[in-house]
């Protein structure tokens, strides 16, 4: 099954701590996700100090649709986290093979910030071209959900890039 990567980057018109804090909050994070899909995590605290610095740990999450109906298991893991700068988290389920998911926040000026979402990413469901258009669809949702809490920047606003990985051996026989 084909790899793929999408970038989605916003800048928004607050500070690094303003916007780490939205992006490590659990609570925050559900609302993202809404209308479409619930998550669900035992221990929304323990994700919260995970998140924000604490020892990597994994969390066995549910994503759910709309109404929380329809669960699957999310197994995740927090994988690494530099406080105000960065976090990753990765996951493999029912939907994707490899999930392994990088959150940065750059400072852009004067109470501007760049938040960007790198994801790595193997679709289990074929065409994986469906699962990787529905995925960035997800992303670029989950930004517009937050820059109804912090203010986008109006000239940067959002951005996104998605790429299909190529292998040596596909070139060979394109």
């Amino acid at each position: 099954m084909a790899q793929w990567s999408l970038t989605v980057r916003s800048t928004y018109m607050a500070t690094p701590e303003q916007v780490w804090n939205a992006k490590t909050d659990p609570a925050a994070l559900l609302r993202e996700f809404t209308p479409y899909f619930t998550l669900t995590v035992p221990d929304p605290d323990a994700l919260a100090r995970a998140m924000r610095g604490d020892a990597p740990q994994r969390f066995a999450a549910r994503l759910g649709g709309p109404l929380g109906l329809l669960t699957i298991p999310w197994p995740m893991s927090i994988d690494a986290s530099t406080p105000i700068t960065s976090y990753q988290d990765s996951s493999t389920n029912l939907l994707y093979s490899a999930f392994q998911h990088t959150h940065r926040v750059q400072p852009s000026g004067k109470h501007r910030v760049c938040y960007t979402d790198e994801v790595v990413f193997t679709p289990r469901i074929r065409p994986s071209i469906l699962t990787a258009h529905t995925t960035r669809a997800l992303f670029l949702h989950r930004h517009a959900q937050s820059a109804k809490e912090l203010e986008l920047d109006a000239v940067e606003g959002t951005k996104t890039w998605l790429h299909r990985a190529t292998t040596v051996a596909e070139v060979a026989f394109a």
